[in-house]
Formats: C-alpha cells, sequence, structure tokens
C-alpha cells in the first residue's frame, strides 16, 4: 500500500482546522495553549509541516477526540459547544456561591458566633481555585496569570480577615513574592514557544 504523506498532512491540517474553529480558538490561542506559536499552528493547517504524535494526543484530548480522528481514521463529528468550557466554569462558580449562600443562612438561623460573610470571601477564593484549574486545562497563559493573581490575593486576605493577630504587611508582602513568581512563570512558558517553533521550521 503506497503511504501519501503529503495527503496525511492535509488531512490533519483540516482536522485540527476543524476542530479549533468548532470549540471558538484562534492559531495563536491554541498555540499557547500546546506552548507552540500560531505560526507553527498555522504550517500544520496548511499541510506543511506534522506536529508530533505528542503534540497530536494533546489537541485529541484538548477537543474530546482521539487521534485517529485528527489523522483520518474516524470521521469527525463536531458535538462541542464553543461556549462549553464557559458554562462549566460559570456553573461551578454559582454552585460554590449557593453554599456559601446556604452556610450564611443556616449560621444565622442557629445564631453560630462567627462572621458569615466571610463566607462568600471563602467562596470567591474558591472560585479563583477553579479559574486556575480550568484555565491550566483550556484556556491560555494570560487567563491563567489572571486566575492565579485572583487567588492569591483572595486566599491572603482570606487568611488575614480570618486568623486573628496576623500583621497585614507581612500577609501582603508574601502575596507580593508569590504574584512575582507566578508573572515570572508566566513569561518564561511564553518564551518556550520560540524554541519550538525555531525546532520545527527546522
Amino acid at each position: 500500500m503506497q503511504f501519501d504523506e503529503n495527503a496525511l498532512r492535509k488531512t490533519i491540517g483540516k482536522n485540527i482546522a476543524l476542530y479549533r474553529k468548532a470549540n471558538r480558538d484562534t492559531q495563536a490561542a491554541l498555540g499557547e495553549k500546546l506552548n507552540y506559536t500560531d505560526k507553527a499552528v498555522s504550517k500544520w493547517e496548511r499541510g506543511e509541516s506534522i506536529p508530533d504524535v505528542y503534540v497530536l494526543s494533546c489537541i485529541a484530548q484538548l477537543y474530546g477526540i482521539t487521534v485517529g480522528t485528527l489523522i483520518g481514521e474516524t470521521k469527525p463529528e463536531i458535538r462541542t459547544s464553543p461556549h462549553l468550557h464557559l458554562y462549566i466554569y460559570l456553573l461551578s462558580a454559582a454552585l460554590v456561591y449557593v453554599i456559601s449562600t446556604v452556610l450564611i443562612v443556616a449560621f444565622e438561623i442557629f445564631n453560630v458566633p462567627f462572621n458569615t460573610w466571610l463566607f462568600l470571601l471563602y467562596g470567591s477564593a474558591i472560585v479563583a481555585l477553579l479559574g486556575v484549574i480550568f484555565t491550566m486545562l483550556w484556556w491560555n497563559l494570560w487567563l491563567q496569570l489572571g486566575a492565579w493573581s485572583a487567588l492569591i490575593w483572595l486566599s491572603g486576605l482570606t487568611i488575614f480577615l480570618t486568623v486573628p493577630g496576623l500583621i497585614m504587611a507581612k500577609v501582603f508582602l508574601i502575596c507580593v513574592a508569590l504574584q512575582g513568581v507566578v508573572v515570572i512563570w508566566t513569561f518564561y512558558r511564553r518564551s518556550r514557544r520560540v524554541p519550538r517553533e525555531a525546532r520545527d521550521d527546522g
């Protein structure tokens, strides 16, 4: 059986573009999720190069399909809602706030001596944590940076308001340090995309 590499490249490129567009990702957004540049993604979609097996498996996992679908062994089926990931996050956040509200009402009914409004702050910190998890799974580096930043500062505020005797300056100095680490790590991850593009060109 004759192996047609050019046809395989075209098929893979067409399917990557198909699922990327169905999930409302730009080439740049998909590139950031895979730690590649939009130029590399463009080359894949035009059939000028083929991503390696690991990258193909990452794309398949990202869009809820199989590698076989990407390489044309099975017929593509577009089932993913363009906003499914956002809906999942918003529903998860809403559930967290519902639980926080229930706890507030319960503590008020039973006259528990506690600043019940703190439950909303705790809920916000949990929502930020969910944001970190979901952005790492589905979204780009800049949204990850925003989610990490929200988690750091909400956690610092939560600890400061919950634990008596803490000095505000010490708590938020730690937050500043953590924020610096997150920013540096984000730019480091972004910088790693350039060598990969160069390797793909080679």
